[in-house]
């Protein structure tokens, strides 16, 4: 008689399997079960592996490949087998503590890097043998499966996302949008949401509803007699000599952050020429500060729009116009919560295009024009370029300019001194353009750029900035005790501070990634 197939154990075992198949499926699908070839693992019976191949392998394959995705592990463990590295003697159970430790080599090999860059910088202008481009991404590592191409790691960027360089945009219940670029302040998000809700009135000033009704149609053109119009703001100057107080305290007291008109500019060509034209006798010396709040502040502020509102602004070529569009945006920075940094940018952002439009932002020497009105044109350029540099820096949006379009030269250094070793020293406007044009507006486009800048370009731009510390005359903290520091000297050393700090920490941002 045939031997009975229940008392053969190979058999036995089969069929006890065949009866589960059911189980064993759903078992696998919630990965309970590895697969017969799962890593590190085989069968050890011949006989069930032959019985199973052919229903099982297409499956199994593909369970292997989830099992193996699923531990991390894809690259290393392909084809159901999990192989040690070259020179190693041991197995990890899983990736973690392997992916941790080539984290940990990554960042110490990123600090040596930068240690041997800056010290390499200070001793020699040329690349350490060390620092050769197909060698600096060996700290990255293997991705997805495939070893880093020598050949293309001069060109390998930083692995940062998009992403995280597109910025914050913010929208309000009805549909108010707002962009912040990635270098916006923490300050600037926490106050976009409120900034689009609340209202004008919420922090306005009373003003007269005529002086409104003018101010209103700033930037376009009024309705009705222009005359009418100017006698209208003739008739709201303030006496001379309160005139002359206000424009020597905003000279003193407020210039230090942004002077986009002269002291002899504002005199010559603005307050003498416009009260004698009322028939009033001008004053031959000016008279003392006096008192200002901020009724007074607005009220001038609104006759200010209104006047650059009896002609469209955007048909203007006056030098003039720029001038004011550019002081309203400085008002708007410092008028408190009533104004944003938002309208501070965007009159900046006009004030700009309309520069571009009388030409600013080429070198006006080459239109053979009095050598005053050249230092006037150049001097409002680089000051207006560096304000508004600083605004788009603060908000995350782009400038209305780029370097590649200008070639505008610095004004003459007015403010330079000889030391008592006999050296020349640099003014303060001279070095704040100076700055602005090499390191500033690289900052900006290195931060604000839709590409992620490569590394070497990072280590180039702080090698710049190292290069050019503040010297001392202009640095509020070395000599903090100085008897000729006034206020305004004293702001103007801690603007030229920040200028530095804030592209410092910028450059050390792009450095950390």
């Amino acid at each position: 008689m045939p031997a009975d197939p229940s008392h053969n154990p190979s058999v036995r075992r089969a069929s006890r399997k065949l009866a589960t198949d059911d189980e064993i499926d759903s078992r696998r699908a919630r990965g309970e079960v590895k697969s017969l070839h799962s890593c590190a693992k085989s069968p050890s019976n011949t006989s069930i592996y032959l019985l199973f191949r052919e229903r099982y392998h297409a499956q199994s394959v593909v369970v292997s490949e989830i099992d193996a995705v699923r531990r991390g592990c894809p690259s290393i463990c392909p084809n159901g087998s999990l192989s040690t590295g070259q020179g190693t003697r041991f197995v990890l159970a899983d990736t973690t503590q392997l992916h941790q430790r080539i984290a940990e080599m990554g960042q110490r090999i990123r600090q040596l890097e930068d240690a041997l860059a800056i010290f390499q910088a200070g001793v020699s202008n040329e690349a350490h043998p060390l620092l050769r481009e197909e060698l600096l991404s060996v700290k990255f590592g293997p991705e997805k499966g495939q070893v880093p191409d020598k050949k293309s790691s001069a060109t390998r960027e930083s692995p940062e996302p998009l992403l995280n360089a597109f910025g914050t945009l913010t929208i309000g219940d009805n549909g108010e949008a707002k962009y912040f670029g990635p270098s916006a302040g923490a300050e600037t998000l926490f106050m976009a949401g409120a900034d689009l809700e609340r209202s004008y009135e919420d922090y306005s000033e009373p003003v007269a509803l005529d002086i409104l009704r003018q101010s209103t149609s700033f930037p376009f053109g009024p309705d009705g007699d222009i005359e009418k119009h100017l006698e209208f703001f003739l008739d709201h100057l303030p006496e001379e000599p309160r005139a002359w107080s206000l424009a020597e305290t905003y000279l003193e007291q407020a210039a230090w952050a942004f002077s986009p008109i002269m002291r002899d500019e504002l005199i010559e060509e603005f307050i003498t020429p416009i009260y004698k034209a009322r028939g009033l006798p001008s004053l031959s010396e000016p008279l003392p500060y006096q008192k200002i709040d901020n009724s007074d502040a607005e009220v001038y502020y609104h006759l200010s729009r209104g006047c650059l509102s009896v002609r469209f602004v955007f048909d203007s070529p006056e030098i003039a116009t720029i001038q004011a569009v550019l002081l309203m945006a400085n008002y708007h920075g410092m008028a408190g919560k009533r104004y944003t940094m938002d309208s501070s940018w965007s009159l900046a952002s006009l004030g700009s295009k309309l520069a571009q439009s009388v030409g600013l932002h080429r070198d006006s020497s080459r239109w053979n024009l009095d050598q005053k009105v050249v230092q006037r044109r150049r001097a409002l350029f680089w000051e207006m370029f560096s304000a508004e540099h600083f605004y788009s820096l603060a908000l995350g949006r782009p400038p209305s300019i780029r370097m590649s379009y200008v070639d505008c030269e610095f004004p003459d250094d007015e403010d330079t001194t000889v030391d008592a070793g006999g050296n020349t020293t640099v003014g303060y406007y001279r070095w704040k353009y100076e700055f602005t044009k090499e390191i500033f507006t690289l900052v900006t486009e290195l931060t604000l750029g839709a590409q992620a800048p490569k590394y070497q370009t990072v280590l180039d731009l702080d090698r710049k900035l190292r290069e050019k510390p503040l010297p001392a005359h202009l640095n509020v903290f070395v000599s903090p005790e100085d008897e000729e520091c006034t206020p305004s000297v004293y702001m103007k050393r801690c603007l030229l501070s920040q200028y530095r700090s804030v592209s410092q920490y910028f450059i050390m941002l792009h450095l950390d990634r």
